[in-house]
């Protein structure tokens, strides 16, 4: 993708990307692949966003108290770069967050919901 691609069009290829995936876990299920093609991009896009940030801050949670608990036994150079990663996988699942509340917030009235 080049340089200059709106934010539209990462929406769009996103969106894209996730109702592929959407229909492959539908297998075939005409309820769910009738509901997927109902189901307008943004919810859609939204509704991701919010599934990956639950989903993302019990795992750093988690992953952070174990690194807590791990960290004394490590070299500092180790413990060093994995908390640089926690502390990176922590601010990108928070960024995802605010991204779906502000998806969410400022939604358009043609969605419907």
């Amino acid at each position: 993708m080049s340089p200059n691609v709106s934010l539209a069009e990462y929406q769009l290829f996103i969106t894209t990307r996730l109702r592929q995936f959407e229909e492959k876990r539908a297998a075939g299920d005409a309820d769910r692949l009738q509901h997927l093609a109902m189901t307008p991009d943004s919810m859609l896009l939204r509704k991701w966003l919010l599934i990956v940030s639950g989903i993302g801050f019990p795992i750093t949670f988690v992953l952070l108290f174990l690194l807590g608990i791990i960290a004394p036994h490590l070299p500092v150079f180790i413990s060093t770069f994995l908390w640089l990663l926690a502390k990176g996988a922590m601010g990108i699942t928070f960024l995802i967050f605010l991204l779906g509340i502000y998806l969410t917030l400022s939604k358009s009235d043609q969605d419907g919901r």
